[in-house]
């Protein structure tokens, strides 16, 4: 081996040694980026879940307010009614992520349904995980991993009238000639929110839809 050859090996050694580290390096810090932005990525969709779930219960209480309440398990079609917009809002997040909503003039037709102390009155808030508890089916149980992640999410809805709509009906038998039947019917708007709030900051997905009953 040449004098000027002298530890050449070791300086080689070292320098392979400090580029596998840094790809080693590397690779965690791309793998861990994967499962956060997939993690992300999961509590987005379930976020987004939640939200429709909030639609879907907004939509139930009307169509049950509109064909009447349940009661003793069979239907009050004397106590039926298509509420108008009487109350005031809670001042949510879920609220102010409707950017079309003016808060200061905004009422509503229903916030909810159950609130039975003033502290509650004006907003909603339904925890998901508890939708699959209790009743006959008891789809997770208390504690359980499912229901721990589901701990985090909840979701909030409230109805707005819009106001007079046409609707659209058809007759219980076709005939000859059948066409539709413009009648007079009442426009109501279901905002929904999903709300995720086991990151840094709350996840907040706001969804709306609109629903056409006949007077």
């Amino acid at each position: 081996m040449k004098k000027n050859e002298r530890g050449f090996a070791l300086v080689l050694g070292l320098v392979l040694l400090l580029v596998m580290s840094l790809m080693g390096g590397s690779l965690i810090v791309i793998s861990s980026g994967d499962h956060k932005n997939n993690n992300e990525g999961d509590n987005y969709q379930q976020t987004f879940y939640v939200a429709e779930t909030g639609l879907l219960a907004g939509e139930r209480f009307l169509m049950n307010q509109y064909m009447g309440p349940w009661d003793s398990g069979s239907r009050n079609t004397a106590a039926r009614n298509l509420p108008a917009n009487v109350q005031e809002p809670g001042d949510t997040p879920c609220l102010r992520s409707f950017p079309n909503i003016d808060t200061d003039t905004f009422r509503v037709a229903l916030v909810n349904p159950k609130a039975v102390s003033d502290e509650d009155r004006g907003r909603f808030k339904q925890d998901f995980n508890l939708l699959f508890r209790g009743g006959e089916h008891d789809f997770i149980t208390e504690d359980d991993p499912e229901d721990v992640y589901l701990k985090d999410f909840y979701y909030e809805y409230f109805l707005h009238r819009v106001g007079a709509a046409p609707f659209t009906g058809y007759g219980a038998s076709i005939k000859k000639g059948a066409s539709d039947e413009r009648v007079d019917g009442m426009a109501y708007r279901v905002y929904s929110c999903g709300v995720y709030k086991g990151g840094r900051t709350d996840l907040i997905i706001p969804l709306e839809s609109l629903i056409i009953v006949q007077n």
